[in-house]
């Protein structure tokens, strides 16, 4: 079963991919300087999501899921990687050159992911799964 820092990697893929910021093709990069769009998580928790060109026909992949906000959640904290409070952060890169997955190292559970067990728990219930299986979790290691 993959991870909830799949789930959340996955839901920014796939927004970004439904509003045509890049394509699964390796010529398609989000535009210089990448891109944020604040967008509501399945549950309603707003989060903030970024992509940009990592180069090699990568996209690099962050969300910051539960954002500071008027009433925020109790269990927020502050990211190491942005400074910017939030309840999880999950990052990480999108191959298309050699296929087309998400760079998970073959040992490890998930993506980067940072957040309290109890934050892991509630999003490793939603399930969000790669629009009509266009990407993988992970894909062959080429070094």
């Amino acid at each position: 079963m993959p991870g909830c820092g799949f789930y959340l990697s996955t839901f920014a893929t796939n927004t970004f991919l439904e509003k045509e910021i890049f394509t699964l093709e390796p010529s398609s990069n989000p535009p210089k300087g990448g891109v944020t769009l604040l967008v509501d998580y399945p549950d309603g928790t707003p989060c903030k999501i970024r992509c940009n060109n990592a180069g090699h026909g990568e996209i690099g992949i962050h969300v910051l899921y539960a954002i500071k906000q008027p009433n925020p959640p109790v269990y927020t904290f502050i990211s190491k990687q942005s400074k910017e409070i939030c309840s999880a952060h999950a990052g990480g890169w999108l191959e298309r050159t050699t296929g087309k997955f998400l760079q998970i190292p073959p040992n490890a559970t998930s993506i980067e992911l940072f957040c309290e067990d109890f934050v892991r728990q509630h999003l490793a219930e939603l399930e969000i799964m790669p629009i009509a299986n266009s990407f993988k979790k992970n894909g062959p290691s080429i070094l």
